[in-house]
């Protein structure tokens, strides 16, 4: 394929529950011929609605250390107790061919690829609208009481961290996830913003859209 501009790495951060996962499969949907959604592995436990390989690789603890030891991880987590990690070698031939990848990590995770790729990724953090939000959400789907409680704890970290990050430039946009719908549109109006951007276009490309 001939590639028209650089590929652009599309990272969505929020705490649990809010919304990264649903919104990321929304935007595949959308544009399912040219975003591709990279599948983390994770140790944590499968859930009853999640598709191994769809949602997550899921594997054991010895398999991801394995990886850890064999390099194969571009970046991996340990959070609340559970090991969460991206492949590399994935992620290096989609960039190659100019295809546009979208992530749902966490805010540390996001780092990484800002460290690592800071001029080909874009990170957008989703906040809930309230605390109560997120207790219901969790609830919804089944967590239990100590796991809400742990995942409550991080959420403060996480929003600590983005209010210690502002004005960086590390933490591009910030989209309070209220109303699914409304939501899935600003961040898909995002995506097709920064697609748009000259750094991230080749001259070629240019010179052929003024000639049309």
């Amino acid at each position: 394929m001939n590639k028209v501009r650089k590929g652009l790495i599309f990272i969505l951060v929020s705490p649990s529950g809010g919304g990264k996962t649903t919104i990321a499969n929304k935007l595949i949907k959308n544009h399912s011929k040219s975003l591709n959604f990279v599948v983390t592995y994770t140790t944590r436990k499968q859930r009853e609605n999640e598709v191994d390989g769809k949602h997550y690789h899921f594997i054991t603890e010895d398999e991801f250390l394995k990886k850890i030891d064999a390099n194969e991880l571009f970046e991996y987590e340990k959070i609340h107790g559970n090991y969460y990690g991206n492949s590399k070698k994935k992620l290096e031939t989609l960039l190659e061919k100019g295809v546009d990848v979208i992530y749902t990590v966490d805010i540390k995770g996001a780092l990484k690829f800002k460290e690592e790729y800071s001029s080909e990724t874009c990170v957008v953090f989703l906040a809930l609208p309230s605390k109560e939000e997120m207790l219901t959400r969790l609830k919804r789907r089944g967590d239990s009481s100590s796991d809400i409680e742990r995942r409550l704890k991080t959420a403060n970290s996480e929003h600590a961290k983005l209010l210690e990050l502002h004005g960086t430039g590390k933490i591009d946009y910030f989209v309070v996830n209220d109303k699914l719908e409304e939501s899935v549109e600003l961040v898909d109006a995002i995506l097709r913003a920064e697609r748009s951007k000259t750094a991230r276009l080749t001259k070629e490309t240019i010179v052929n859209k003024l000639k049309a």
